[in-house]
């Protein structure tokens, strides 16, 4: 039976540091929500954000624009956001409507305000070999995990199923900086079952519900669970068959309560930084 790596024992004593941490500072960290429309999955992780790193001591605010918003209307919010000086990081929930993109903001987004590294100066350096500044949160989640599992990535056979700005090609970079062979799979992949089956680690971000059954990986496997779907029930559930694949694998993390919860203080550790960065 797999080890199941809940995300609360990864961040909980480090939660209780970060929380007295921010507690003694003058000002509150402020975290700034941009949002276009009322998409329930993004208004769900902005209540969320709210409740958890606000429980932390941080201020958290929110931009909601109609979801007929214009362009220009778009970057003129954006802008107003990155250069208030009382902001120190900004979330820009997407996808944002296809009439609208998220080009300027990427180009023009300060970068220590980037908490969530989806703009242009802070993706080059992953691009470059520079994992000094920020990681998208969530393929930060992933290597939280990992170092917490002690496990050795030097030679670590590994796939990441999933080809995002947000987590697969961030994380492969980052995986593969650290020694692991990383092969890289997407939707379009043939026979998934079988470029999974014999690695040692599993992550899978492809945003497809149960997808990872048990034949797809071996009893020696690390499964890391990065995907958020709904279920025919309504329930949420990972991209892992979770039932199915921890009577099989080694470890495994659960959804929810699996990455999105590292996910979620990381995204805390990123705006400290972003306040400490901005007021030196």
């Amino acid at each position: 039976m797999a080890t199941i790596v809940k995300g609360k024992d990864i961040v909980q004593a480090k939660r209780k540091e970060l929380t007295a941490h921010v507690a003694q500072l003058a000002q509150k960290p402020n975290l700034t929500i941009i949002r276009v429309g009322e998409d329930a999955g993004q208004l769900y992780y902005e209540q969320a954000c709210h409740r958890i790193l606000g429980n932390m001591g941080f201020e958290v605010a929110s931009v909601s624009l109609p979801i007929d918003t214009d362009q220009a209307t778009f970057n003129q919010a954006f802008d107003q956001v990155n250069n208030d000086h009382g902001v120190h990081g900004i979330l820009l929930l997407k996808p944002l409507p296809s009439h609208l993109s998220d080009d300027y903001a990427s180009q023009t987004i300060r970068a220590e305000k980037d908490v969530d590294c989806f703009g242009e100066k802070n993706m080059l350096k992953i691009y470059q070999g520079d994992f000094s500044s920020y990681l998208p949160c969530t393929a930060q989640a992933c290597l939280d995990i990992i170092d917490a599992l002690e496990l050795d990535l030097k030679g670590m056979r590994t796939v990441v199923a999933g080809y995002s700005l947000v987590v697969g090609k961030p994380l492969a970079l980052a995986l593969m900086d650290r020694g692991a062979t990383v092969k890289i799979c997407r939707s379009t992949t043939k026979d998934l079952a079988r470029e999974c089956r014999d690695q040692e680690l599993v992550i899978s971000a492809m945003g497809q519900a149960q997808m990872i059954q048990a034949d797809f990986v071996n009893e020696q496997a690390v499964v890391i669970d990065v995907g958020i779907n709904e279920a025919a029930d309504g329930k949420i559930v990972g991209d892992v068959a979770f039932d199915a694949v921890q009577s099989k694998v080694k470890a495994i993390t659960p959804v929810p309560g699996g990455v999105g919860t590292v996910t979620n203080f990381v995204l805390a550790q990123h705006v400290l930084r972003a306040y400490q960065l901005l007021n030196k």
